[in-house]
Order: structure tokens, then sequence, then C-alpha cells
């Protein structure tokens, strides 16, 4: 139960892929931060693709990251 509870209250980090078929994004939601992504760099991770119905396999470091650090101000020029 404790692991569970410490499990939910974990932050989530936006990772966004790109279709190598449309060239379309993927986007997935996964738990963890800066320092759970740093030790997973080399990984691999397997998405189903809703463009071209088919399946990847992408590095995490292939990833945009979408503010992984949640407290960095975003751009407002781009």
């Amino acid at each position: 139960m404790r692991c569970a509870l410490r499990f939910s209250t974990m932050r989530k980090v936006l990772l966004k892929f790109f279709c190598p078929v449309t060239k379309e994004p993927i986007e997935r939601e996964i738990p963890g931060d800066v320092a759970s992504l740093a030790r997973r760099w080399s990984e691999k991770i397997r998405l189903a693709c809703p463009h071209c119905v088919g399946e990847h396999s992408f590095c995490f470091r292939e990833a945009y990251i979408e503010r992984a650090v949640p407290d960095l101000p975003r751009d407002s020029a781009a």
C-alpha cells in the first residue's frame, strides 16, 4: 500500500515522439521526473501509433520532453 501511494503522487512527464511514417506526434505521459528520465536515457519504449496503426520503438533520448522541470518559464515568443 505504501508503494501505491508513493507511485500515485509521483510527478508525470509528457514525452512526445514522432511517427516515422506520418511525422505526426505521438504523446505519452509517464510517471517520473528529470532524474528518472536521465536513468532511462538509453532505454527503449514501445508505443502503439494512432496515426499509422503500427508499433514503434524509440529511445527515451529521442523524446521531446514537455516541461520536464515544471518551474521553468515558457518562452512566450515561441
